[in-house]
């Protein structure tokens, strides 16, 4: 396999002259040189080292993708990178994902792959906020509520995500109905779920007492749990709003393996219309985001500010809707 000192030997030229023509600055080369290169490159099929690209180039076309929760396996996550890598590959950059790091390793990781941009997906937290804001490499952050004019940011009306659940709970009859989600003072997105379907119960003359407020992990065991709860204590909810699918999958089995019928005795609605809402019994009605469009928009948009020193919007919320299935019913008033 020929070596970077091979195609220099056969040209005739500098090793930093075969360099800058695979980097692309052909400023520096004569015409006839950068030919000559070029045929020489194709003729020995030669696949430059991407790392050393990276740390030479001032542009490495690395695109850092940090999931601070390290959750591979949550259908929401796993969605949102399916959409940033299609539109960071057509762009022609490359995708690096990081994961469970502490603020050192991310400020290490940075520099030593002189990373051109980053997306960040939630949980974050002030101090991670701060950090990236910091380093002043292009960033964006998918479901963050800090504050910035600096990094972009995209998300979803979480709070109109929470209203419509209630509303549409209410609508079909349900008066002593619960929500399912993680501590939510930990978490602005679930707080702001929490506070929109506790204004969705007011305006329909409801209320959400505090024993119908149900804190488990946001996964499927946490929505077993949920299940478990109920059924311990035999309460006399007709419906509950997961502020995840997979957790309002969970609830479904849950409530099988309790003996308690979805949705004859129990509706459930939950919240992000993953494909999962369509493989379960009965068919999960839920709150639908385009998390498709918003891990395309957080690449486009990064890449738009990386290319162009700014994109069309620094913020973006994208629209909710309702999906109806099978697993709410409606009560007759």
């Amino acid at each position: 396999m020929a070596r970077l000192k091979d195609i220099a030997a056969e040209a005739g030229v500098s090793t930093m002259t075969v360099s800058n023509v695979i980097n692309g600055n052909h400023s520096k080369v004569s015409q006839k040189n950068i030919e000559k290169i070029q045929e020489i490159i194709k003729k020995y099929n030669y696949i430059p080292n991407s790392a050393a690209r990276a740390l030479s180039s001032k542009n490495s076309k690395i695109i850092a993708v940090f999931l601070p929760s390290g959750d591979f396996d949550n259908p929401h996550n796993v969605q949102a990178l399916n959409s940033i890598t299609n539109t960071v590959k057509n762009r022609g950059y490359y995708l690096m994902i990081f994961s469970n790091l502490n603020r050192l390793d991310i400020l290490s990781n940075l520099k030593s792959w002189n990373i051109d941009g980053v997306i960040c997906f939630a949980p974050l937290t002030k101090q991670d906020h701060e950090l990236f804001e910091k380093t002043g490499i292009p960033t964006c952050f998918i479901d963050s509520y800090f504050k910035s004019s600096s990094v972009i940011q995209i998300g979803i009306d979480d709070y109109h995500g929470g209203f419509l659940a209630a509303n549409y709970l209410a609508k079909c009859g349900h008066t002593n109905i619960g929500f399912a989600s993680y501590y939510t003072n930990y978490d602005k997105i679930l707080l702001n779920r929490l506070n929109g379907f506790k204004e969705g119960c007011f305006i329909n003359g409801l209320t959400l007492p505090d024993e119908n407020i149900f804190v488990a992990e946001t996964n499927y065991k946490g929505g077993i749990q949920v299940a478990n709860q109920i059924a311990d204590h035999n309460r006399s909810i007709s419906a509950i709003f997961a502020t995840e699918d997979e957790m309002a999958i969970g609830i479904i089995e849950g409530a099988r393996l309790n003996g308690i019928d979805v949705p004859n005795q129990l509706s459930i609605i939950g919240f992000d219309n993953t494909p999962l809402c369509e493989y379960v019994t009965p068919k999960l009605t839920t709150i639908e985001q385009d998390i498709a469009l918003k891990g395309e928009n957080a690449a486009r948009m990064l890449l738009d500010l990386i290319e162009a020193g700014s994109c069309d919007k620094m913020i973006v919320k994208l629209p909710v809707r309702i999906i109806e299935r099978q697993s709410v019913r409606t009560i007759s008033i």
